[in-house]
């Protein structure tokens, strides 16, 4: 993909991307993921498998623009809370909605699935404040050019 990119940007053109840092940087995910699974959380990915968190080792993602032809290669660390909903019933209900915790919970009893929507409510009470819903996030800020 990146080469396919690459040959479709002019020479000195820009390439910018925003790639998540590790699961142990965003503690929100396993946090998710252990109350939607009733605890047991999701398997290791091996790291090239596609994954929010694909992208989140800084020497593959070098290697894949490298191979890719991309020169300039720079890094940036941007951790920032991040927001969830204004309030635990908006998160609640934009995290039960959301793809992955649908994913993991398909399967799941009537009683399995009372259980985990209430996990998942109790994690995003914890982190209500009068501003929102936030929980830590970490990022990479990566950006390359074309030669």
């Amino acid at each position: 993909g990146f080469v396919n990119i690459a040959a479709a940007l002019r020479p000195g053109g820009r390439l910018v991307l925003l790639n998540w840092q590790g699961v142990a940087q965003n503690p929100w995910f396993g946090a998710f993921t252990a109350a939607v699974t009733d605890g047991r959380g999701m398997p290791p990915m091996p790291p090239d498998a596609p994954s929010p968190f694909a992208m989140a080792d800084p020497e593959r993602v070098r290697g894949l623009l490298i191979d890719a032809g991309f020169v300039g290669i720079e890094w940036d660390d941007l951790r920032a809370p991040m927001f969830f909903g204004r309030d635990a019933d908006e998160a609640h209900r934009f995290l039960s909605g959301m793809g992955v915790s649908r994913m993991l919970m398909r399967g799941q009893s009537e009683a399995e699935h009372a259980r985990a929507m209430a996990n998942l409510r109790g994690v995003v009470e914890e982190r209500e404040t009068p501003e929102g819903v936030f929980f830590p996030s970490a990022t990479w800020l990566v950006m390359a050019r074309r030669p």
